[in-house]
């Protein structure tokens, strides 16, 4: 387990989390229908923690996949649904069943199509800027992977200026996500928008701007 590892879950267990939003992803509830969810659609949330997200997707009709690293993050969202919860060790991932979701704690990284499945949708708010720039390639490469034929990406970047703050989160240009996916995913360019004076990433990190970019991509073959 890494160091960053052994930080997220700590954080976790401290309810040191003040990335966690308590309200549904604006971008999410503007832009889902992108998405085409529906009733028996797969939809996959990279690092999901406890967000909100899991549950307007599942409202969408969506079959929601949640993965994070921390156990705790996915027991406190699930503790908020009246369900049973289910739980299965694979491997080493832990699996919580509780329909419609299935929330994984394990390393995003370690995912395989094999073990997964597919999915007809990804929404990915924070995970790609949560991870250090060597990963980026590898990951990118791992969301094309799950993604059926016809599947969509949902994707939210920040940009900031760089030497007031190296992150966690990540600062990533448009053009970044740009030639992230090129030569295997189309990228669309939904959004981009200053985020507000007193949201977190600004108060905390006293950054005097930072842009949010909302993309739609699709494999390259469609």
């Amino acid at each position: 387990m890494t160091v960053e590892h052994v930080d997220w879950l700590e954080r976790w267990r401290e309810g040191r989390t003040p990335f966690h939003m308590d309200r549904i992803n604006p971008w999410l509830e503007r832009f889902a229908h992108h998405l085409d969810l529906g009733p028996g659609r797969r939809v996959l949330v990279p690092l999901c923690g406890m967000s909100l997200d899991l549950g307007y997707l599942a409202r969408q009709g969506g079959r929601v996949m949640g993965v994070d690293l921390a156990e705790e993050a996915l027991r406190r969202f699930l503790e908020r649904q009246p369900r049973k919860i289910a739980r299965q060790e694979r491997g080493d991932a832990i699996f919580l069943l509780a329909a419609p979701y299935t929330l994984v704690a394990a390393d995003i990284m370690t995912m395989t199509r094999e073990q997964f499945g597919m999915f007809d949708a990804i929404w990915d708010r924070a995970a790609l800027v949560a991870l250090p720039q060597a990963c980026h390639a590898a990951y990118v490469g791992l969301l094309l992977s799950l993604l059926k034929p016809e599947g969509r990406i949902l994707m939210v970047s920040i940009e900031y200026d760089t030497a007031l703050m190296d992150g966690p989160p990540f600062s990533l240009p448009a053009q970044e996500i740009k030639d992230l996916f090129r030569g295997s995913g189309q990228v669309e360019v939904l959004a981009e928008q200053e985020v507000d004076a007193d949201e977190p990433i600004r108060v905390n990190h006293n950054l005097p701007w930072v842009k949010e970019s909302v993309f739609l991509i699709a494999a390259r073959d469609q």
